[in-house]
């Protein structure tokens, strides 16, 4: 974790940022929630203003995607996540929750309508199953109309089958705030979540 000196005052005097560089790779789940907790309470509490943070994650869990969402929107520090690789279902609800959303020319994005797999289940249990997709589907969508401009071609995909976006298109619909890369600087301790 390192300190720089960036932005400044109109008095001219130059504030000092504190940023940090942090690598993810992995599923949303508990765990992953519980390591994003702790290493953004002990940035705080250490005075970090920016985590830069390498977000890789084929999905995960929606309601644990939806609370990294609002914690990402929330916290009292910038973050800035990157896509350098794939960003996939409740991982792309997570990435949504940072103000600056930044992902490599050749990354791509992957959303979805909520799945469950009907093993063995009864059929009031089936019912409800289903009111609980249709819960989580209500959920993300929200979110996705919030945050994105994703257009009627776009939602008629999404009901029935996986929908892509390159780095360029997510970033016509509002998913991407720009394309750049990950990219610390020689000599930066990168931390890994």
């Amino acid at each position: 974790m390192t300190e720089i000196v960036s932005g400044g005052l109109l008095s001219g005097v130059m504030p000092a940022q504190k940023e940090t560089w942090v690598l993810f790779a992995g599923v949303v789940t508990q765990d992953t929630l519980r390591s994003f907790f702790t290493m953004f309470s002990n940035a705080t509490q250490q005075g970090y203003t920016l985590v830069h943070c390498l977000f890789q994650s084929t999905g995960g869990t929606v309601s644990d995607g939806i609370a990294l969402y609002n914690f990402f929107r929330n916290l009292p520090i910038e973050v800035r996540l990157y896509n350098v690789g794939a960003i996939c279902s409740a991982g792309v609800i997570a990435y949504l929750g940072a103000q600056r959303r930044i992902a490599a020319e050749n990354s791509a994005f992957m959303i979805h309508r909520t799945q469950s797999a009907p093993l063995s289940l009864t059929s009031e249990r089936m019912s409800a199953a289903a009111n609980s997709l249709i819960l989580d589907d209500a959920r993300t969508e929200a979110i996705l109309k919030a945050e994105t401009t994703l257009a009627t071609k776009h939602w008629e995909t999404h009901k029935v089958a996986d929908l892509w976006f390159d780095a360029s298109e997510a970033k016509t619909v509002g998913i991407v705030t720009e394309i750049a890369t990950f990219a610390p600087r020689k000599g930066e301790p990168i931390f890994f979540i």
